[in-house]
């Protein structure tokens, strides 16, 4: 007769995964917060978490309106550095949410350019890299905090250190 409860050893495997992302998301939140040198935080998510299959299935596709306004605000505003005579729009855009740690991490297209993003809604910081797909290899770091103040839509950034572009 079966009681309909998975086994302990499949709990305590399920757990000691959860604990995993819970660590490594408390490590790249204080390296987004810390960084001087913005490739590290997105090096460790890339090494660290993306290729961690519990991470995965914890995130779904967010539908969240102000920081998907965020992504495509991040991923226009660093475009326009590199090409200030282009405009172009977000495309391709996806956004992943996991609930249980109110972390978003998502992607998208803009000119020929590939971005991923990391963002901590707790503190309303995250993190930016955008690869030139035309074949130079050059990548951008950003680092932002957004801030939403009442009665305004759109995202606000606060400027960060000047010293600190990558």
């Amino acid at each position: 007769m079966t009681s309909g409860k998975k086994p302990l050893k499949a709990n305590v495997n399920a757990q000691v995964k959860t604990n995993t992302v819970a660590k490594n998301l408390d490590q790249l939140k204080g390296m987004v917060v810390n960084a001087t040198d913005f490739s590290e935080p997105m090096y460790f998510f890339m090494d660290h978490l993306v290729p961690d299959d519990h991470f995965m299935d914890a995130g779904a596709v967010s539908q969240n309106a102000r920081v998907t306004a965020v992504f495509h605000a991040v991923c226009q505003m660093l475009y326009q550095q590199e090409e200030p005579a282009h405009t172009e729009t977000v495309r391709q855009s996806l956004i992943i949410r996991l609930k249980a740690f109110d972390f978003f991490h998502g992607s998208c297209h803009i000119g020929h350019d590939m971005a991923t993003l990391i963002y901590f809604k707790d503190i309303d910081q995250g993190m930016a890299a955008m690869t030139h797909l035309s074949g130079t290899g050059m990548t951008h770091f950003a680092r932002f905090t957004a801030h939403q103040f009442s009665g305004k839509d759109a995202p606000n950034f606060v400027p960060g250190n000047p010293q600190q572009t990558h």
